[in-house]
């Protein structure tokens, strides 16, 4: 039976975030921690719940966390930045080694997805990495798309999955100092998996295939067919793929 532990713990900033735990009735062969995406939750509409479980069937156990300013998690939304979602997973893998979970893949959707790649290039106690829908270009996708509220530019508008929001003009300037082109190849050789959809209109396909070319090998990357940015007719076919290559990669080796 499938049990979930509901809980906080803190970053790095002192502020409690928001996390739930699968715990599974025998010991789990790993521990995947999920990644939001932009403005999404660790519930994923319930869809990160019913992906966790099945992959609990497998003995995989998976942690959901809300990233600081989503969610349940404290902080302010507009507050947010790449390099604090990335200390935020760090403190996630931080609760996970401390409970003794300490054979841990990070997976990501879309803007949670360069977060784990940015992630994985500087903390080898992961064993590896997935991205969903992931920009690769990441600064010059959010900057194209923001638009200035102020008049002294601190202050922009972005579209999230529910609608415009406002963030700090740090956010933009935040992304400036993060080149996948440079940090995936510093990845390896922890394996990485990169999935895209091949009609994604909001993170071009093109993007997956940049990715995959700075990566270095063990890398692999499946487009899926005809799938939107949110793979929400075929999100089912991506957790089989992540879980072909989790079991190939970690667990049947």
């Amino acid at each position: 039976m499938t049990a979930w532990k509901s809980f906080y713990f803190t970053n790095q900033q002192g502020l409690r975030l928001s996390a739930l735990f699968q715990a599974l009735s025998s010991r789990p062969y790993l521990t995947l921690i999920i990644c939001h995406g932009f403005t999404g939750s660790k519930e994923g509409d319930h869809k990160a719940i019913q992906m966790a479980e099945f992959f609990g069937r497998f003995k995989i156990n998976s942690f959901l966390f809300d990233f600081s300013g989503n969610g349940q998690s404290e902080g302010q939304f507009s507050e947010i930045t790449l390099t604090r979602h990335i200390k935020d997973l760090e403190g996630a893998v931080n609760w996970c080694q401390n409970n003794g979970f300490d054979k841990i893949v990070t997976l990501g959707r879309s803007f949670g997805g360069t977060t784990a790649l940015c992630h994985a290039a500087q903390d080898d106690r992961i064993l590896g990495t997935c991205s969903w829908a992931a920009p690769f270009s990441v600064f010059d996708i959010f900057n194209t798309k923001a638009k200035l509220l102020s008049n002294n530019d601190q202050t922009i508008s972005l579209a999230g999955e529910k609608g415009n929001v406002c963030l700090n003009r740090t956010f933009i300037d935040d992304l400036r100092q993060y080149n996948l082109f440079h940090l995936a190849p510093k990845i390896a050789p922890k394996p990485v998996l990169i999935v895209h959809g091949s009609a994604d209109e909001t993170v071009p396909p093109q993007e997956a295939k940049e990715l995959f070319d700075a990566a270095l090998e063990p890398k692999r990357l499946q487009y899926i067919d005809k799938a939107n940015h949110t793979f929400s007719k075929q999100y089912r076919e991506v957790w089989q793929v992540t879980l072909n290559w989790l079991k190939e990669t970690f667990i049947d080796n």
